[in-house]
């Protein structure tokens, strides 16, 4: 993506999955849509992580244009969504939550397995 949309190439990230305090944030319907955890994001690929907010978009969201012209679906353009994103036409909708509200981030390894950090601060 541009920077000024947010920046980097994220196809070569890991996937992530977001796990929010219950208590602190109920996380929009769109990002538990296809989720393995209660109270976890489905697979996203994090853009930017602030000492305050963690910005993320799902990994399989394609985009939009500036038109608000969806990108072609898989059929048409076999790249992953990430792909799509670095061309700089269509930006995937970015989600915000406060890193205080945030419980843990589990990584996707290649294997099939996560990783999982804590965001308690010491």
């Amino acid at each position: 993506m541009p920077a000024n949309k947010g920046g980097g190439a994220y196809f070569y990230s890991r996937n992530a999955h977001v796990c929010a305090l219950p208590d602190k944030v109920q996380l929009p319907d769109a990002l538990l849509k296809g989720s393995l955890a209660a109270g976890c994001t489905a697979a996203v690929k994090l853009l930017e992580v602030t000492d305050s907010t963690i910005y993320f978009a799902r990994d399989d969201d394609r985009g939009t244009d500036d038109h608000g012209l969806r990108a072609p679906d898989v059929k048409e353009d076999h790249r992953t969504a990430a792909e799509i994103w670095s061309d700089g036409r269509f930006f995937p909708n970015v989600y915000a939550i406060p890193r205080s509200n945030v419980s843990v981030i589990q990584f996707e390894q290649d294997t099939g397995s996560s990783e999982t950090q804590s965001l308690a601060r010491k």
